[in-house]
């Protein structure tokens, strides 16, 4: 009886631990590539003389030469997808994580790349369970959709 109580108090110590460990792994992650992705449009907005392609499709197959093979088509480590997105009247490309499945880790994605505020800054977020990341031009100036 005694070693199935210690074996309980263990459990309930680690499972917790374990459980923020792995959501401040899958916030690592989504962050490394979104940081890549914008290195990317960075590097391709170069190429192109700052003129982006008018659509989101032309933005996501330009990316590749900049990216890992099968970047652009990965899934965000919580869940959901990644979107590719210009504004080109705007000059203004973003990345979108929509529909996460753990949409309380929006706020530490925004955390580490941002102002923490999913309402401020280059990040916001856009639906209850995604965001926008604006990557390439003025984050400040931008008609948030």
């Amino acid at each position: 009886m005694i070693v199935v109580l210690i074996l309980t108090v263990l459990a309930a110590i680690l499972i917790p631990s374990y459980a923020n460990a792995s959501g401040a792994a899958a916030v690592s992650a989504v962050v490394t590539d979104l940081r890549s992705f914008e290195r990317a449009t960075r590097f391709f907005a170069l190429e192109v003389n700052g003129n982006l392609p008018p659509f989101n499709e032309e933005l996501r197959i330009g990316l590749k030469p900049y990216l890992e093979p099968g970047a652009t088509a990965s899934k965000p480590a919580i869940g959901g997808d990644y979107g590719f997105h210009v504004w080109a009247t705007q000059n203004v490309a973003g990345i979108g994580v929509w529909a996460v499945e753990h949409p309380e880790l929006l706020v530490d994605v925004d955390s580490h790349l941002d102002d923490g505020s999913l309402t401020s800054g280059a990040v916001h977020g856009v639906t209850t369970t995604g965001l926008l990341f604006i990557v390439y031009g003025d984050a400040s100036k931008f008609n948030w959709p």
